[in-house]
């Protein structure tokens, strides 16, 4: 965990260093002007004293932040069985059906809640995200669509969708590229519980970030109406054909998915809680054997979850 900090701690020292600097420079001026001036400019160290005080309160702020955002995300925030709907509107009607919604649920368990602290879960077996008869909660998937990727209509949303399809943006790099990336993150998946099981020596970032946020806003299509189960079947088979072209298996989608949100947030206050609650989610998911579920399973989810 402390490699989150490390890059904020060492600002934070370059800053203290700095302002120590300067306030021993100024306080040199201030005695050099007392003593051949006979001028009292004291108050000049004071007035920097305090600007240099609040500007290293910025990234101790953010230090906290960040660690209170750590210590608050846990396992336990996020139970798959609030996230089961058991009266599905648009269930799985195929296994390709069952793909999207089981690598869309690697964000979608990280917005159940745990029964407590969530009154409008996401869902982790259906095809719409969320209860479609819950306005306040339609309106969260319309609010997040919005504000994440500013689309408002459904011609936006298809042409973003296709563009995250678009092979001619994805490209493998070696692992070796990310050697200290993926040793932190094996890390702390070992501490969250997360299966994260290297397949290939080669990584597809791009193209797993981007399939998955497919499979996700194609999910918040359907549920907000801006996309026909035609027009999801269309976009389904091109999707499912992605995957079959660039992993080898679900396993390596996951592993190379998990990279991508490592490297896209490990920066930023809120950033390693986001990597930790993706971790978290996939542990759950594990738990309960998620992945192998086929489409008739998920319309009708074991009676038994963790």
């Amino acid at each position: 965990m402390l490699k989150f900090f490390y890059k904020d701690t060492f600002y934070l020292m370059r800053g203290v260093l700095v302002v120590s600097v300067f306030l021993i420079v100024i306080d040199l001026l201030c005695t050099l002007s007392k003593k051949y001036l006979h001028q009292d400019i004291s108050g000049v160290y004071t007035l920097f004293f305090y600007i240099f005080l609040s500007i290293l309160a910025i990234p101790v702020l953010k230090i906290g932040t960040k660690a209170l955002f750590i210590i608050t995300t846990k396992k336990e925030n996020n139970k798959i069985i609030q996230g089961i709907n058991k009266n599905p509107k648009y269930p799985c009607r195929d296994e390709k059906d069952a793909l999207l919604v089981k690598i869309s649920g690697l964000y979608s368990i990280t917005a159940t809640g745990n029964g407590k602290n969530k009154n409008h879960p996401n869902f982790v077996n259906s095809i719409e995200e969320c209860d479609l008869d819950n306005p306040t909660a339609v309106d969260l998937i319309k609010n997040a669509l919005s504000g994440s990727y500013d689309i408002e209509t459904d011609e936006q949303l298809k042409c973003f969708i296709y563009s995250l399809l678009d092979e001619d943006n994805y490209g493998k790099t070696h692992h070796a590229n990310y050697q200290k990336q993926l040793a932190h993150l094996y890390r702390l998946a070992g501490k969250t519980g997360a299966d994260i099981t290297p397949v290939s020596d080669m990584a597809n970032v791009d193209s797993a970030f981007n399939l998955q946020r497919a499979a996700l806003l194609m999910r918040s299509g359907v549920t907000l109406g801006m996309l026909t189960l035609d027009e999801w079947d269309a976009l389904k088979n091109i999707l499912a054909q992605r995957l079959e072209e660039n992993f080898s298996s679900l396993d390596e989608f996951i592993h190379d998915y998990m990279l991508a949100v490592y490297l896209f947030h490990h920066e930023g206050a809120m950033g390693a809680s986001m990597i930790l609650e993706r971790l978290y989610g996939l542990a759950t998911l594990q738990e309960n054997n998620y992945f192998a579920w086929s489409a008739a399973e998920l319309n009708r989810p074991p009676a038994t979850l963790v």
